[in-house]
């Protein structure tokens, strides 16, 4: 996990909107908050196993929900059940 002052800079760093009342990251925030490498994000996308995602020109955007969301339906009870689900 990523410390509190990365998680600051990162979003003191303008990858982090707020808009129509929904709160936006960027792939370097949710990578930094998340723990996630940016290249793992990326592979995500290609194949469609991470969170839903926008794209604004070149720029990938997150709304916080779509990253709950996504990680509520990868919730499990025991390591067995994560296997089963094929989540590792």
């Amino acid at each position: 996990m990523s410390t509190d002052s990365e998680i600051r800079d990162a979003k003191t760093s303008a990858s982090f909107i707020v808009a129509g009342g929904h709160d936006w990251i960027s792939e370097r925030v949710f990578s930094t908050e998340y723990g996630v490498p940016a290249k793992t994000l990326q592979h995500w996308r290609g194949t469609g196993e991470g969170p839903k995602f926008s794209k604004c020109g070149r720029k990938v955007l997150y709304r916080r929900k779509w990253i709950d969301d996504w990680l509520e339906g990868r919730a499990v009870t025991s390591t067995a059940e994560a296997r089963r689900s094929g989540l590792i």
